[in-house]
């Protein structure tokens, strides 16, 4: 929700002048990176102006029994480190920071832009793929643009332009739908690396998604319960060792099906080893209830 720019989300953060790990609102106001804290002064408040963010970068690792989002700010020299309860939120914030301080810089005339004529990215909405017009659609977004004047005041404006990505648009053809778009919609050349890098984003969650959903099913099919109502007439011990191996080579191709390109593959790839180790215990174990049953 592009809402959460002004109202804010909530968030943990560690600066790198200082250990504690202390908690707030960041949000965006005045061209301003700001984190609200609740009992310090206004003047007290972290406040990052965007022409000073010199790199933005994500980082995701597991900490204790879960998984952090984090997202760091370099300006002066010092790092803020932010800390999100969701991917969503912390991808939300990369795109938003991102584009907000590269239009900055384009419109001071730091960096490449394309001309007073050139469009930077206000909003991103995020729709449904099966929404979208005549193609079979991977991820489905429509942009609002704008331009400025150095005063601030709005020489052009477009709402709701589509962006559509095919569920084939892979590799090269994705970074040449980009390119295009950006050129046919007249905008700052620079906003494409933060579009082209979203849309990876989401693709990646996707593809995440649908990998994990077969794994899970592939894992689940291993329960010897199933395996002996396909196969009442074979043992449960050979069921119970074929089981294992098959989970065996499951789990050893799990971080190549999941890859290692973020969006929480190792966190996704972690519990999915720990339920197919599970099932290994919960299928010998009924393996010697079931032969025990057998023999009486």
């Amino acid at each position: 929700d592009v809402n959460a720019l002004e109202t804010g989300t909530q968030v943990s953060f560690r600066i790198s002048t200082g250990l504690a790990k202390r908690q707030g609102k960041v949000r965006y106001h005045s061209n301003h990176i700001r984190i609200d804290e609740i009992g310090v002064a206004e003047d007290d408040m972290v406040s990052i102006p965007l022409l000073e963010i010199a790199r933005v970068t994500v980082r995701d690792y597991v900490e204790g029994n879960h998984f952090v989002w984090g997202l760091i700010i370099t300006a002066w020299g010092i790092q803020h480190a932010l800390y999100f309860q969701t991917a969503d939120a912390r991808d939300f914030w990369d795109y938003y920071v991102t584009t907000f301080h590269r239009g900055s810089v384009a419109r001071q005339g730091h960096g490449g832009a394309t001309g007073d004529s050139a469009l930077a990215v206000k909003r991103v909405t995020l729709l449904n793929p099966r929404e979208a017009p005549d193609v079979d659609a991977s991820v489905y977004l429509t942009l609002d643009l704008e331009s400025t004047g150095v005063d601030g005041e709005i020489k052009a404006h477009q709402e709701d332009v589509p962006l559509v990505v095919a569920a084939d648009c892979v590799g090269s053809e994705l970074k040449e739908l980009i390119v295009n778009f950006v050129k046919e919609h007249h905008v700052a050349e620079i906003e494409g690396t933060s579009l082209y890098r979203l849309v990876k984003a989401l693709l990646c969650r996707i593809e995440v998604r649908e990998e994990t959903q077969r794994l899970m099913q592939q894992i689940q099919g291993q329960h010897l319960g199933v395996l002996m109502k396909a196969q009442p007439r074979a043992s449960p011990e050979d069921l119970s060792r074929q089981a294992r191996t098959a989970l065996g080579d499951i789990l050893a191709r799990i971080p190549e099906r999941l890859g290692s390109a973020g969006c929480g593959a190792h966190f996704i790839a972690l519990i999915l080893t720990r339920n197919a180790e599970k099932l290994r215990v919960i299928n010998a174990e009924i393996a010697k209830l079931a032969m025990r049953g057998v023999t009486r």
